[in-house]
Parts: C-alpha cells; sequence; structure tokens
C-alpha cells in the first residue's frame, strides 16, 4: 500500500479495458453490421409486439432461438445462429431448455408458413393437445392453453366460408362453447403469430452459410459424363 497512486491508475485502467471490450467493442461491431447481413432480424411494429407477448407468456422457458453448431441441431434450421440474427433486438429470447422444438427457423416450415399457417399456429396456441397440427404428439400435452390470447364471437357474424369462420366455430367446439360461439385471435394473438412467422433463418450469411445442395438431375448428368470418360 506505499504507492496508492499507481494502484488507482491500475484500477482505473483494468476497468477501461474491460468496459471497451465487453461493452463499448461488441456494440460498435453490432451497430455498424451492413443491412444485407441482418436481414433475418428486421421486425415490423406488430412483430414487435408480438415478441414482447412471447416473452411474457413464456415461451421463451420451454423453446429455444440459437440453433448450435451441432449435428441433432440441423433439423431445426439450414444454418447455425450468429448475432447478426438478433440485430435490432432489444431483448433476443434465446430461451435456454428444449421441452419443444427450437424455433429459430419456424417461419419456413410448411406447417406454419402463409395463412394456412397462421391458421395451424392459432390452433397450436388454444389448444396444443388437440389441436390438429399436433395431433398424436406427446410433447403437445405438456404446452399450456394460451386462450386469453383470443376473444368469443358470435359465428353469425363471421362469412360462413372463410377460413377465419372456420377456425372460430372449431376453436368454440373444442373449447365446449355454447351454441353459435367462437373464439378468434384477438391483437396479442396476431401479433404473437406474426412473430412467430418471422423467425427465419434463409438467409445465407458469410459467418454462417447455408449449405448449397445440387440438384440431382444435375449430380446424375455429372456421374453419367465421369462414366463415359
Amino acid at each position: 500500500m506505499n504507492h496508492p497512486f499507481i494502484i488507482l491508475i491500475g484500477a482505473v485502467l483494468s476497468i477501461g479495458i474491460s468496459w471497451n471490450t465487453l461493452i463499448v467493442g461488441p456494440q460498435k461491431f453490432f451497430g455498424q453490421l451492413p443491412d444485407d447481413e441482418a436481414v433475418t432480424s428486421v421486425l415490423n411494429g406488430q412483430q414487435k409486439q408480438g415478441r414482447h407477448v412471447y416473452a411474457s407468456a413464456g415461451c421463451v422457458k420451454c423453446h429455444t432461438q440459437q440453433v448450435r453448431f451441432y449435428e441433432q441441431d440441423a433439423q431445426y434450421a439450414p444454418r447455425f445462429t450468429t448475432a447478426n440474427d438478433f440485430v435490432g433486438h432489444d431483448k433476443p429470447v434465446l430461451g435456454q431448455v428444449r421441452f419443444g422444438p427450437d424455433l429459430s427457423n419456424v417461419g419456413n416450415k410448411d406447417l406454419y408458413a402463409g395463412s394456412e399457417g397462421a391458421l395451424n399456429l392459432y390452433s397450436v396456441l388454444f389448444h396444443a393437445k388437440t389441436s390438429k397440427p399436433l395431433e398424436g404428439s406427446k410433447l403437445a400435452s405438456l404446452m399450456p392453453r394460451y386462450t386469453y390470447l383470443f376473444d368469443s364471437v358470435a359465428l353469425a357474424d363471421l362469412d360462413p366460408a372463410s377460413p377465419m369462420a372456420q377456425l372460430a366455430e372449431d376453436l368454440g367446439k373444442r373449447a365446449g362453447a355454447g351454441e353459435g360461439i367462437g373464439y378468434l385471435p384477438n391483437y396479442q394473438g396476431e401479433a404473437l403469430v406474426k412473430y412467430l412467422q418471422s423467425l427465419k433463418q434463409d438467409q445465407s450469411l458469410f459467418v454462417s452459410p447455408i449449405a448449397v445442395v445440387e440438384d440431382a438431375e444435375e449430380s446424375s448428368d455429372d456421374s453419367e459424363k465421369s462414366n463415359n470418360m
């Protein structure tokens, strides 16, 4: 303790170097990522609301959004997750446990993409165990019912030929509602589904490229050429 000034300078330098390494450096790097390297992270206002619903509903407790560089994770997305996927996300919801599947690329799954996929997602959120998309799945019984994301409606007020009317009628029957009563998603339910459908990892990044798979015809042609030689 004979040199308090030197100790003080050392402490200040240590804190400064740590701050620059752990805070300033990463923030500067992520803030300067080019737009084409952050395509997957752009969310509109409704999708951002959906992300907050996702976090508050506890989805992050059972689902991850991080595809690791392991063979067993290849089933979830065509590439592994990087920091680029969360540029513009104020609070990334990575998750830690997979009671349910990883959702990093759920927006690209045939079952949940497009308008038909939105109906499937609503069905799962209302009651996963009885939903047609997860019929027969043992894990579906572990997923809670998020009925507060839906409001009751009169079926007579809906166009009976519309997909949403059919959804409302189906959900009403599954809920045991009275005659002529159905359920449709409220603004929270719509926002959550919009957010889920925005989760895609179909953009090839420099740090995480998507492997190019040759067409079967091209590969067969190449093999024929090699045989003829």
